[in-house]
Order: C-alpha cells, then sequence, then structure tokens
C-alpha cells in the first residue's frame, strides 16, 4: 500500500535534510499485468469488490488510475498500454515523494512482461550501481548450469549418506537396547 512506501521514504527524511544524506531507497516489485488482470472488463465486478479503491490504496491517489482504466475499457488503449501507463503513474508518485532517480526493469514471461522492478533512489550513485546491476547478464552458461546440477548432486548424496547413517546408529542403538526412552535394561 502506498502508506507504507511513504512512511519507508519518510523514515529518514529529516535526517536526510539535516545532513545532506540520502533517503531509503526502494526496490519495487510492481505487478503490471496484475493491475490489468484485477481491474478487468467488467463494471460491476470492479464495483462490487471496491477494486478501484484497492488499486488507489495502492497509488495513494485515484484520479489518473481511473481515467487509464476507462480508457481500457473504451478500447482506447490495449492491456499493454494501460500496463505501461500504470506504472508509470506510480513512478510519479515515486517522483512526487522526492526521488529523482527511477530506473526499472521489466520481468518477462513468454506471453509479455509481467512485473516491472522500480527501483527508487534521491542519490545519483544509487542510480549509477543500480543500474550497473541491472545490466549484467543473468543467464547461466553450460559450464555454470553442469556445475550448479554437479553441487545439487552433492548435496543429494550427501543427504542420503547422512540419513543411511543415523538409520544404522539408530538400528545398532536398538539392537543393543540403548536407544533413548527404551527402559529395556
Amino acid at each position: 500500500e502506498w502508506a507504507t512506501v511513504r512512511a519507508l521514504s519518510d523514515h529518514k527524511r529529516a535526517y536526510a535534510e539535516k545532513f545532506n544524506k540520502s533517503k531509503v531507497e526502494m526496490w519495487i516489485l510492481f505487478s503490471t499485468s496484475g493491475m490489468v488482470r484485477m481491474l478487468g472488463k467488467n463494471r460491476e465486478a470492479v464495483g462490487e469488490n471496491r477494486l478501484l479503491d484497492k488499486a488507489a490504496r495502492l497509488y495513494g491517489a485515484s484520479g489518473p488510475l481511473e481515467r487509464v482504466w476507462e480508457a481500457k475499457l473504451a478500447g482506447e488503449i490495449t492491456g499493454g498500454e494501460a500496463q505501461k501507463a500504470y506504472l508509470f503513474l506510480y513512478m510519479d508518485r515515486l517522483a512526487d515523494l522526492g526521488y529523482r532517480h527511477l530506473l526499472v526493469r521489466p520481468i518477462r514471461a513468454s506471453r509479455g512482461e509481467l512485473y516491472a522492478m522500480v527501483f527508487a533512489s534521491d542519490h545519483p550513485a544509487g542510480a549509477t550501481i543500480m543500474q550497473w546491476a541491472q545490466e549484467r547478464d543473468r543467464a547461466l552458461t553450460t559450464r555454470h548450469a553442469f556445475r550448479c546440477a554437479r553441487i545439487a548432486a552433492c548435496i543429494r548424496r550427501s543427504a542420503h549418506w547422512v540419513a543411511e547413517r543415523v538409520s544404522n546408529r539408530t538400528a545398532n542403538l536398538d539392537r543393543v537396547g540403548m536407544r533413548r526412552g527404551r527402559a529395556d535394561g
């Protein structure tokens, strides 16, 4: 909810202003496709479930959000355009909180964008570092994938070995009647 975002933004505001420091930086997962799906096309369902109110709590405002939804319902914009509009509105609200550096990294699936990772900072160094991190290649090479598979197999063998040792030890203790909880002997 927007109240949480605002609280985080205000958390160190006085300190940041007094000592010329940065506010709390934020890394926010924003469901662009979720906004389009949640609001959907059915006015009655949106009204009955108070979905516009829920969306307004996410944004901290309702006017522009409702205009995007109305444009989507009227066929003036596509679902993809609505996703971008919802995201830009959210980023605009972050800018209103004093975040001068906003970066977005779309998270895509085979059918299009699912989420957007939004980074908000009021310091240029934060933006530079995050931009560098976002541009790094995330794909595993074949060598790394093979190495990960070997490590996973090793962990599975180790877990099997430990379970086998515990089972054998328990069987030996049972055989001699020394396992805890037994009243033998």
